[in-house]
């Protein structure tokens, strides 16, 4: 099948030389079938193996910029990594390879195209020697500089979402899966119904029960009339106002003043341990449980929750690292992270009856877990939550929740996933630090 794919890939990946009307010469770079450093980005090109591996690494010259593209390919499939300098725009480098594309291919449609944010992609179908395929490509604007980003894969249509899904989790590309917010499967899907994925704004999400959804109200988002948030995120955001039932188990074990009564699980000044799915929680000096505040350690044995507040007085603003563990209801973190993208959440459950604006940044979702960051404005301060959602090996899913001063929250950020572990491990970091600072244009 490869003698397929390669004359096929290096027809569409010529479009790259395509791109500027002028003329444009290349220079092969050196690179490793398991490493590549871009020249113009400076974006390491990392691939794991064993099924795909780096076959080609070109940097080229042409009259309006410069182009560098890295081949990473499988015997099924080819994945194109590069990055463009130049007067182009995403749409216009897209056009040149849908142009390529569509001069070799037979029954070639278009099958979505449009731009999220920065991010503009295109998923085309086609027959190439009566062999169906799929071809999808996206373009992230100005990742560096003026450096745009350009993703593509190709592969046969039996092969597609098999093969995409291998290369998300083979391919990093400066901590980021290759891809990593596409669905793959969805991708095929779309490509054999001729269905477009636009969201548009009579779209719902997936579906979740009244009860899953008096949880996440409950435990996970807004208590808009909290008594006891004195910040107006406090309580509103990150936490919950339930209180332990009385007939929830508590622990003796404490290292302060507080009352056995207030304790729900076993706390000391560096760690808590929930009663319910006994995961500890741990966090250095800089980082403090203030049990005092209601909702900071909640424990429900009814609806299957236990989460903790974690707080600092070591910034200008007092962040907050929301940390829960609930039981799944029969969601994903893929429903969850529809429900928190939807303009529900962020107008009802984000900014509550006080208003604001409310944006989403970027969103990711790997193999591994489902991430978001949303920027919204408070009192007239302007804010970062980094939402992030994984399952963990029970079954069980977890939620972490960094909220802080759009200012300052790249240091928290960074602070959290040095001073605080879940089980003696870091927190899950579906969204990395790179990321997050690139996001935030850092």
């Amino acid at each position: 099948m490869k003698s397929f794919i390669r004359p096929l890939a290096t027809v569409v990946m010529a479009a790259s030389l395509a791109v500027s009307a002028g003329s444009a010469f290349a220079q092969t770079q050196d690179f490793e079938p398991e490493f590549y450093e871009s020249q113009l980005s400076g974006f390491e090109i990392n691939v794991s193996g064993p099924t795909f591996e780096i076959t080609a690494a070109d940097l080229q010259h042409y009259s309006n910029g410069d182009g560098e593209v890295v081949t990473i390919d499988s015997e099924l499939s080819s994945a194109e990594v590069s990055f463009f300098d130049d007067d182009d725009t995403p749409d216009e480098s897209i056009d040149a390879y849908l142009g390529s594309l569509e001069q070799v291919a037979e029954n070639y449609v278009v099958v979505d195209r449009d731009t999220d944010g920065d991010v503009s992609y295109a998923l085309a179908s086609f027959e190439y020697q009566g062999v169906p395929f799929i071809y999808y490509v996206q373009v992230t604007q100005d990742v560096v500089g003026n450096v745009d980003f350009f993703e593509s894969f190709l592969s046969t249509t039996d092969n597609f979402g098999s093969e995409m899904g291998i290369a998300q989790d083979e391919i990093d590309i400066d901590g980021s899966g290759f891809a990593e917010n596409v669905d793959a499967d969805e991708l095929v899907d779309m490509a054999a119904n001729g269905e477009s994925s636009t969201t548009t704004e009579d779209s719902t999400a997936t579906d979740v029960s009244e009860e899953d959804e008096s949880a996440l109200d409950a435990h996970l988002d807004d208590v808009a009339n909290s008594e006891t948030a004195s910040d107006p995120r406090e309580g509103a955001r990150l936490g919950s106002n339930t209180n332990a039932d009385e007939s929830t188990p508590v622990t003796e074990e404490t290292d302060d003043d507080t009352p056995v009564s207030d304790i729900v699980g076993t706390l000391t000044d560096s760690s808590w341990q929930g009663p319910i799915f006994e995961h500890e929680i741990g966090w250095d000096d800089n980082w403090v449980v203030d049990p005092s505040i209601d909702g900071a350690i909640v424990s429900d044995e009814d609806e299957q929750i236990e989460s903790l507040l974690i707080t600092s007085d070591s910034y200008r603003t007092t962040p907050f690292i929301y940390i829960a563990v609930h039981d799944a209801g029969g969601n994903t973190p893929a429903d969850y992270l529809e429900y928190w993208s939807s303009d529900e959440y962020l107008q009802e459950q984000v900014l509550g009856a006080d208003g604001g604006d409310a944006e989403i940044l970027t969103t990711r979702s790997r193999s591994s877990g489902v991430a978001i960051v949303i920027q919204y404005t408070d009192d007239n301060e302007t804010y970062i939550m980094v939402r992030q959602m994984v399952e963990l090996e029970d079954g069980t899913l977890m939620v972490l929740v960094i909220d802080t001063s759009v200012d300052e929250i790249s240091q928290v950020y960074s602070d959290a996933h040095d001073g605080i572990t879940f089980d003696g491990d870091e927190l899950p970091q579906i969204l990395t630090q790179s990321q997050l600072d690139r996001v935030l244009g850092e």
